[in-house]
């Protein structure tokens, strides 16, 4: 039995092993931890590419925000390579609807993943991942109905800031 407690924990590493294997070599800019409000462990995995971003900048003008932290627009999304374990991350969700209820729960759920963005934001991805200069983790809800908490609570003020500068952000 996996316990709650270590779930964040067990998600990062279990993330970062997921990556390792899938041996990215193009240049990313985001990873999105997209989560579903009726099931929100595990998350669905997405890697927003360099090139995609530059495609969407070129072509959407001021609706680039709307592309570029929009997982479902990734090519990189819900692929059986970035799939994670839901067996394991499945009885850890029956246990946190067992232990809180339905609604506390998905909170619950959602925390995990924004902790464990956060911490896949200090990762160093040298050797895992191509990343870009303004590259970053979020955790957000497939419906993108969160967009505006999650992103902030996830990214660090300062990447905000030269996200906004750059007009690449929603408006938060």
């Amino acid at each position: 039995m996996v316990g709650v407690g270590n779930t964040g924990t067990l998600l990062v590493d279990d993330i970062v092993s997921l990556l390792e294997r899938f041996g990215c070599a193009i240049p990313v800019y985001a990873l999105a931890l997209a989560y579903d409000s009726e099931v929100p462990l595990p998350p669905f995995l997405g890697l927003g590419t360099v090139e995609e971003s530059r495609q969407w900048v070129d072509a959407e003008g001021a609706q680039v925000a709307d592309y570029l932290w929009n997982p479902a627009e990734f090519k990189l999304f819900d692929i059986p390579e970035l799939s994670l374990n839901s067996e394991k991350y499945e009885e850890i969700w029956q246990q946190l609807l067992l232990e809180v209820g339905a609604g506390a729960a998905y909170v619950a759920a959602r925390d995990i993943v924004i902790q464990a963005a956060q911490s896949l934001n200090r990762q160093d991805w040298s050797g895992v991942l191509a990343t870009s200069d303004n590259f970053v983790v979020y955790a957000v809800n497939i419906d993108l109905s969160d967009l505006s908490e999650t992103l902030p609570a996830c990214v660090d003020a300062g990447k905000l800031k030269t996200l906004r500068e750059q007009n690449l952000l929603p408006a938060l």
